[in-house]
């Protein structure tokens, strides 16, 4: 067993994955002895020597320096020599305290842990790191441990366990969940994020809606509607949209999203909130909501409006709503239902309609009555 004890110590430890997009490189010593032995010329060796020490964040600015050195270095085949031996591919962390050992391999870093794996930009922060190889040697599972958090790009991770898997490219978070961009933010008990399919579903540990997983988009914006007229939103380009549900699945690339288990979708520039046991959300460009389909036990809530049927459909673009499957409603003093019913948001300048297989049904109370219209209400 191999064990350290010191006030600040650096670890480099081979730890590779990530996709070339995100790579980093650096000439260093080594590189150029490495290119010695390939007998590059002397001249292109100097040339390369006004590089060291110098880290470059992506490939196209690698390349690009190699351009503008006094003996430029363009030829295809050499560059990519140079992309092979400059490109960085460890992990490099700092620790208060690092122990391991070798023939088991596991590191274990320990006391305001911070590290940086760079070809995948990420960086992270802990009070305790565990680094575990596979069978081939290779470091394969990174596990942060107590006030973790992880940065890639603009997103930041947060969570009490963080476990990354080098092979699958899959990170798992677990206890007080956090995950925020410029566009979300989700809160949820347990999290796994798909780098490679940029996937993300979110869990809860209880059956209690309270603790519901939840999904802020363009969060930032949320008391600013909140507080401000509908009619001075008239082309807003980013809308907040509340979501909340048992589970969650956020695809990137289909730009949707899926609820699962006591579902509720609000979207505050309409007062409109959406109830369900399952809702499938559709996103458009910079994640504005697009569509909206919920099914069973489908509830609708408005000022002023309350809906109820087995599947609900709504286009936030046209602002039109659809209820299928023994659709109810009930709003400006008025109780409509019918099989299909046809709605508008704003349903003070909309209209209602039904089709020839189902005809809407109206109950509109001409003068005091002691019988009582059906109340509909959505289970708060």
């Amino acid at each position: 067993m191999m064990r350290y004890l010191l006030g600040c110590l650096c670890a480099v430890v081979a730890f590779q994955f990530a996709s070339a997009d995100n790579a980093h490189f650096k000439i260093t010593e080594k590189t150029l002895a490495a290119l010695a032995l390939q007998n590059w010329q002397t001249d292109q060796i100097q040339a390369l020597k006004t590089l060291l020490s110098k880290t470059f964040k992506s490939q196209v600015q690698f390349v690009e320096a190699l351009k503008n050195l006094k003996n430029p270095i363009t030829n295809p085949q050499d560059v990519q020599v140079l992309l092979e031996h400059a490109e960085i591919k460890n992990l490099i962390a700092s620790a208060q305290k690092l122990s391991g050992n070798l023939k088991e391999g596991k590191l274990v870093f320990s006391q305001n842990v911070q590290g940086w794996i760079p070809k995948e930009n990420i960086e992270f922060f802990a009070d305790k790191m565990s680094l575990l190889s596979n069978d081939k040697k290779n470091y394969q599972l990174l596990i942060a441990e107590h006030n973790v958090r992880f940065r890639q790009h603009d997103r930041y991770l947060y969570a009490n366990r963080i476990t990354y898997d080098r092979v699958t490219r899959k990170i798992e978070l677990r206890g007080q969940v956090k995950i925020e961009d410029q566009s979300y933010r989700l809160l949820a008990q347990r999290a796994d994020v798909d780098i490679q399919n940029k996937r993300i579903t979110l869990w809860s540990n209880s059956q209690n809606k309270e603790d519901r997983v939840l999904v802020q988009i363009h969060y930032h914006l949320a008391q600013e509607v909140l507080e401000t007229p509908i009619r001075d939103f008239p082309n807003l380009e980013q809308t907040p949209v509340l979501i909340k549900a048992q589970q969650i699945d956020l695809d990137e690339i289909a730009k949707s999203i899926d609820l699962a288990g006591q579902a509720e979708l609000e979207r505050p520039l309409e007062n409109m909130i959406f109830t369900a046991q399952t809702i499938h959300a559709k996103l458009q460009d910079k994640q504005q909501l697009k569509e909206v389909f919920a099914e069973r036990e489908v509830c609708m809530r408005q000022l002023g409006r309350v809906a109820q049927a087995g599947q609900a459909y709504f286009n936030a673009q046209d602002k039109f709503i659809r209820l299928q499957n023994g659709a109810k409603v009930q709003e400006a003093g008025r109780y409509l239902q019918g099989e299909n019913l046809f709605l508008f948001s704003d349903f003070q300048q909309g209209e209602v309609r039904g089709n020839q297989q189902s005809p809407v049904e109206i109950e509109v109370p001409l003068e005091n009555s002691e019988e009582q219209v059906e109340t509909l209400n959505c289970q708060s």
